[in-house]
């Protein structure tokens, strides 16, 4: 509702989680919390409009990174992107650009993910910054572990099929290197 009219847009690694995940998850707690809504899909692109009372709207758009045509040319109020270390510096540099409306009020983009030391592209000073709060970004690192929403096994499922620097990496979200350097 903060910058209401303007839309916004949420990068994902694949049109396929786009739908698979990041719909269904708005979907589901929209659904949860009684929140009027309605998507539309286009060619690489899912519309979310959702309903705040009789004549408020908000606008939310999904797309994949790697199929930015679809959304090039956007002017949107806040970004967001799923698995950014995943995701090429073309794509991050072009959310950035999109996220140029003059009126909003909250102008921001955010990013949520895990380390991708041995195969991302982008993000070091990200991953070596580990904590900031600064007037220009804000960084934290979360653990899996601290996730109060997960299963009680979930956790143990993870750590019985990963190494223990795999661990440190997808559980703790400390960035490590699995590739001896």
């Amino acid at each position: 509702e903060v910058n209401e009219p303007y839309p916004g847009l949420s990068i994902s690694t694949t049109a396929d989680n786009c739908e698979l995940v990041m719909l269904a998850k708005i979907r589901k707690s929209l659904n949860e919390n009684g929140i009027a809504f309605k998507t539309k899909t286009y060619s690489g692109l899912i519309e979310v409009t959702i309903r705040f009372g009789r004549s408020k709207v908000g606008t939310l758009f999904l797309a994949a990174g790697h199929s930015s045509l679809a959304w090039i040319g956007m002017t949107v109020a806040f970004g967001g992107m799923d698995e950014p270390f995943r995701q090429s510096a073309d794509t991050n540099r072009d959310l950035i650009s999109r996220v140029s409306e003059p009126n909003a009020a909250l102008p921001m983009i955010t990013y949520s993910g895990t380390p991708e030391p041995d195969t991302q592209e982008w993000g070091e000073d990200v991953i070596d910054a580990g904590e900031e709060d600064s007037q220009e970004r804000f960084i934290t690192t979360l653990s899996t572990r601290d996730n109060i929403y997960l299963q009680k096994h979930y956790v143990k499922t993870l750590e019985s099929q990963l190494d223990s620097e795999q661990q440190k990496n997808y559980i703790d979200g400390e960035a490590t290197s699995r590739k001896g350097g």
